[in-house]
């Protein structure tokens, strides 16, 4: 009998993580330097050049990789924080979903 291989897939999702006090401190003292400007194509909105910040994170209970993208400068007074276990895709086309 041939051995028998178990493939665990895993679902890809994306939730907005909550901005305590304690992240939002984190966020703010990044160095300038780990934060990328891009420019948003074909938005008809005033603020199209986001700060994004792009980390790989740890979360208590969760096992595996996930990925952090903080994205300000998008007219909001607190950047938004996505959350996903999809490592591979685009900063920008993971902004715009």
């Amino acid at each position: 009998m041939g051995r028998v291989r178990r493939f665990q897939t895993v679902p890809r999702y994306t939730t907005l993580r909550r901005r305590s006090q304690k992240l939002l401190h984190q966020i703010g003292s990044a160095p300038a330097s780990a934060w990328r400007r891009i420019e948003l194509e074909r938005v008809q909105r005033r603020y199209r050049t986001p700060r994004i910040l792009d980390q790989r994170v740890q979360l208590p209970g969760y096992e595996g990789p996930i990925r952090q993208l903080v994205v300000a400068d998008l007219g909001h007074e607190a950047p938004t924080v996505p959350l996903t276990n999809q490592l591979g895709r685009k900063r920008l086309r993971f902004v715009l979903g």
